[in-house]
C-alpha cells in the first residue's frame, strides 16, 4: 500500500511539473513580441465566410472564411525572428449555410466573388475525347456528360483523371467527382442523387450554336455553360476559351466553381 502511495505521489509530482512547465511556456509565449503583435494585429487579416444563397430550390455556393491561426503564425514568424504579416498561416471557416449540407437544393450557379465559369461538354464518348484531348493540352478543366453513359471508357482513356461526371440518370458504378444534371427537375432522380450526396446542377446556360457569342451575351462570374457538343460548338471552342481568358475569367470544373 506505502508503495502505491509513492508511486502515485511521483506521478501527481511529474504531471505538476509537466502543468507548470506548459504554463510558464505559455506566459512566456504570450509575452513574446511577435506573439503580442500577432493577437493585437489578427482580427484585421481575418476574413468573414459568406453563406450559400438559397431561392426556393436553388442554391448559389457561399465561400469560406480564413481565420488567422496564431500558434502556426507564431512558430512560422518565430523561425524567422519577427513579425510579418504574409508569414500568416490560415483556416478555413466553413459558412454556416453551406452547398455541402442542400443537396436536396439545384446549384444555378458557382460564387459571384469567384471570377470563374465552368463548361460542360456533352456528347458521345468519341467526341468527348476530342474535346478532353484538345483542352487538356492547354490545360484547361472543364466537365463531361456521355450521351452514350460510355463512363467507364472515359475513365479508361484518362487513364482514372480526377475529371468531374456528369449523369441524368442513375449508375450503377460509382466514380469521383460526381453530379448530377437535372434540368427537369426531376424528384425521384433528385432523391437519387440525395441519397448519394451528388450535387444536382442546372446550367446556367445551354448551347447548341454560337457558343462565343452566347458566352459573351450572359458573362458574368460563376455561370455554368451546358455544351452540346457539335462542328458548330466544337469550332468555336479555341475562340471562346481566349475570349474568357481576355476578360480575365479562370475555366473551371464544377469541382473548382462550387468549392466554397
Amino acid at each position: 500500500m506505502k508503495k502505491n502511495f509513492q508511486i502515485i505521489g511521483v506521478l501527481v509530482l511529474i504531471w505538476f511539473s509537466f502543468f507548470c512547465t506548459e504554463k510558464t511556456a505559455t506566459v512566456i509565449k504570450n509575452a513574446d513580441e511577435i506573439m503580442s503583435k500577432i493577437n493585437e494585429e489578427k482580427e484585421k487579416y481575418n476574413t468573414k465566410y459568406i453563406d450559400a444563397i438559397i431561392v426556393k430550390d436553388t442554391i448559389i455556393p457561399g465561400k469560406s472564411g480564413l481565420i488567422v491561426n496564431i500558434d502556426k503564425s507564431y512558430e512560422k514568424m518565430k523561425r524567422i525572428g519577427k513579425y510579418n504579416p504574409s508569414l500568416y498561416i490560415y483556416d478555413k471557416e466553413k459558412p454556416s449555410i453551406s452547398v455541402d449540407d442542400n443537396y436536396d437544393k439545384y446549384i444555378i450557379k458557382g460564387n459571384s466573388k469567384k471570377r470563374k465559369v465552368s463548361l460542360i461538354f456533352n456528347g458521345t464518348i468519341e467526341e468527348v475525347k476530342k474535346i478532353y484531348d484538345e483542352l487538356k493540352n492547354n490545360s484547361i478543366n472543364v466537365s463531361y456528360m456521355l450521351e452514350d453513359n460510355k463512363y467507364d471508357d472515359l475513365i479508361k482513356y484518362t487513364k482514372n483523371e480526377n475529371i468531374d461526371l456528369i449523369m441524368n440518370s442513375e449508375i450503377k458504378d460509382k466514380y469521383k467527382n460526381i453530379y448530377c444534371y437535372n434540368s427537369e427537375k426531376n424528384k425521384d432522380f433528385l432523391q437519387y442523387c440525395i441519397s448519394n450526396k451528388y450535387h444536382s446542377i442546372i446550367p446556367t446556360i445551354t448551347v447548341e450554336d454560337e457558343l462565343y457569342k452566347k458566352i459573351k451575351q450572359n458573362l458574368e462570374p460563376g455561370i455554368i455553360v451546358f455544351v452540346n457538343i457539335n462542328n458548330n460548338t466544337s469550332y468555336e471552342i479555341p475562340t471562346t476559351i481566349n475570349y474568357l481568358k481576355s476578360k480575365g475569367y479562370e475555366l473551371s470544373n464544377l469541382t473548382s466553381l462550387i468549392e466554397e
